[in-house]
C-alpha cells in the first residue's frame, strides 16, 4: 500500500514539475517575446520621429530657399 502511493506521489510530483517547468519557460518566453516587442516599438518610434524630424527640416530650409529666390 505504501509503495503504490509512494509511486503515485512520485508521479505526481514529476507532473507537477513538469507543468512548474514548462510554465516557467513559457513566462520566460512571454517576457523574452515582450520586451522584443517593446524594443521594436521604441525603435520603430525613434524611427518615426527622426523621420518627422527630417521632413520637418526639409520643409523649412526648401521655405527658406522659395523665400529667398
Amino acid at each position: 500500500m505504501g509503495i503504490i502511493i509512494g509511486v503515485l506521489m512520485l508521479t505526481l510530483g514529476i507532473l507537477f514539475m513538469h507543468e512548474i517547468i514548462l510554465s516557467v519557460f513559457g513566462l520566460m518566453l512571454g517576457l523574452l517575446i515582450a520586451s522584443l516587442a517593446i524594443l521594436i516599438s521604441i525603435v520603430s518610434f525613434t524611427f518615426v520621429m527622426a523621420a518627422m524630424v527630417i521632413v520637418g527640416v526639409l520643409c523649412v530650409i526648401g521655405l527658406v530657399i522659395s523665400i529667398l529666390i
